[in-house]
């Protein structure tokens, strides 16, 4: 009897040993990238299961990648780079303006992998964001979109017009010109085409970020998940040192989720 009993708790643990092999197996061939780069384990400790879910889903399912069209808008970056970001935010709300510094810096250091792409996403809910966005935009026409885009969100508090005239004035730009182009019927679509496309994604607030046409949730950290998608890729990911600072403010959530309280939520309508 006892050596039935040995065989038996034998047998048993082969089959236990079997089936965890199985299971790493699987995970090797189908998320080979994942646990090393995004460190799953962390990111869903205190999460639900159907939050887990869809966090997955939002990140690995194929059905989830968007077409983001860039359509024109101001990029920086190489235009072959592997990795697009496109970003659709208010150049009022305070939580673009705390993730611009952030985004700004990890753009610049990873120029050859990464392209960034800005959308005017004009809330309506503040008094001056679609006339710095005008603004922004005729900089734009005298070469200058970028630094206008920075002193905007480095001076949320003087955005009425004459803040922007001096911003205009910083940058060496023809002022008289400046205001001709804010009123241009090209502005105003351009304003009104990348509206238009954040309603067709469905975007719940700002900022809103897509990733090679996947939301991010801000579950992960923003490198990682860059270096997760060039791994994907068989890219190398960056060399440490080149990423942007941990500490990035978090983003609206995944596409099936409300907006994280980081983020201004669009006017219902």
């Amino acid at each position: 009897m006892a050596k039935v009993q040995r065989r038996r708790r034998g047998c048993l643990t082969a089959v236990a040993l079997l089936l965890i092999a199985a299971v790493a197996l699987t995970a090797w061939v189908y998320w080979p990238a994942c646990i090393s780069h995004a460190n799953y384990g962390r990111i869903w400790d205190g999460m639900s299961r159907e939050q887990v879910e869809g966090t997955y889903k939002n990140r690995f399912s194929a059905d989830k990648i968007k077409n983001v069209p860039l359509d024109g808008s101001p990029t920086k970056g190489a235009d072959n780079a592997p990795v697009t970001i496109v970003e659709f935010a208010d150049f009022q709300c305070p939580h673009c303006g705390e993730m611009a510094p952030h985004l700004d810096k990890f753009v610049d250091s990873r120029k050859q992998d990464v392209r960034f792409a800005y959308k005017f996403y004009v809330l309506g809910k503040f008094p001056n964001s679609e006339n710095a966005a005008r603004a922004a935009i005729a900089a734009g026409k005298q070469g200058k979109f970028w630094e206008m885009h920075h002193l905007i969100y480095a001076n949320q508090q003087k955005l009425d017009q004459q803040g922007l005239d001096e911003m205009a004035k910083q940058l060496g730009l023809n002022v008289e010109r400046l205001h001709a182009d804010m009123q241009l019927p090209e502005t105003q679509e351009r304003i009104t085409k990348d509206h238009k496309a954040g309603e067709d994604l469905k975007i719940e607030g700002t900022p809103t970020i897509y990733i090679n046409g996947r939301q991010y949730d801000g579950r992960q950290e923003f490198s990682d998940w860059v270096d997760l998608e060039l791994s994907m890729m068989g890219k190398p990911a960056a060399t440490p040192g080149s990423a942007a600072p941990s500490s990035a403010p978090v983003v609206s959530g995944s596409a099936s989720a409300k907006p994280a309280p980081s983020a201004s939520a669009a006017p219902r309508k």
